[in-house]
């Protein structure tokens, strides 16, 4: 006679299909974590809490300002271990957990997705995600927008300056591929010695550098440009 296949400690409920979402539900089937995936897409006439039945913890990964609406309309969640993944947003009685990593269109590996640390807010009661091996950070509520800010500001407005530069060596005539080992050692850079990684007229204090390459841009480069003298306190 066959075992009885033994009984999981926990399922898992996700709420969205986003491209964070479908990371997330990736990463738990690389761990062999079940789960069960309610989505408005999949699920227009069915509420969330009846698809979801029997899911601990639930994670709530819809964009930040359809949160709160999104637990108004369905109150039943509340009755349950409910988890949100917006890094900016404080929503009461609702704990947060915000993955400190970029998703593309991609997914990725076990190991990658194990060493994406988890950023928490600091609550009494407030457990960890069981089976997870994530490395955890909790950090104050009231903290969380600068956290976010800081998220922004180091990943997403660094790509856009990466985006602007590609388009402009093409408009030189330089392929896009002539930038990747540029940007592959500026990353290893950073990541090497943050302290010390920066380079170019800015950190030598060339100012005659700076101010052609403040004639060549157009305002709005211009004005960039300007606002991150203006962060390394360079006057021109």
């Amino acid at each position: 006679m066959g075992q009885v296949p033994e009984k999981p400690k926990f399922i898992y409920g996700v709420i969205g299909d986003g491209r964070l979402a479908k990371h997330f539900c990736h990463y738990l089937n690389l761990l062999a974590i079940p789960f069960k995936q309610w989505s408005r897409r999949k699920h227009p006439e069915t509420d969330p809490a009846t698809v979801l039945d029997g899911c601990e913890p639930i994670l709530i990964i819809i964009s930040d300002d359809q949160i709160e609406s999104f637990l108004v309309k369905h109150p039943l969640l509340r009755k349950k271990k409910v988890y949100h993944c917006s890094g900016s947003l404080v929503v009461k009685g609702v704990p947060s957990v915000h993955p400190l990593m970029t998703f593309s269109k991609t997914l990725y590996d076990l190991d990658l997705y194990k060493t994406i640390p988890f950023v928490m807010e600091e609550a009494e009661g407030v457990e960890d995600l069981p089976g997870l091996p994530n490395p955890v950070f909790r950090i104050p509520s009231e903290k969380k927008s600068l956290y976010h800010a800081l998220c922004v500001f180091s990943g997403n407005l660094t790509t856009i300056l990466w985006q602007q530069a590609f388009k402009g060596f093409r408009s030189l005539g330089i392929p896009s591929q002539v930038l990747q080992p540029y940007l592959r050692r500026v990353t290893e850079n950073i990541a090497d010695d943050p302290e010390n990684c920066l380079t170019g007229p800015i950190a030598r204090g060339d100012i005659e550098t700076i101010r052609r390459n403040l004639d060549s841009l157009d305002p709005r480069e211009r004005s960039v440009y300007q606002a991150f003298l203006g962060l390394k306190e360079i006057d021109v």
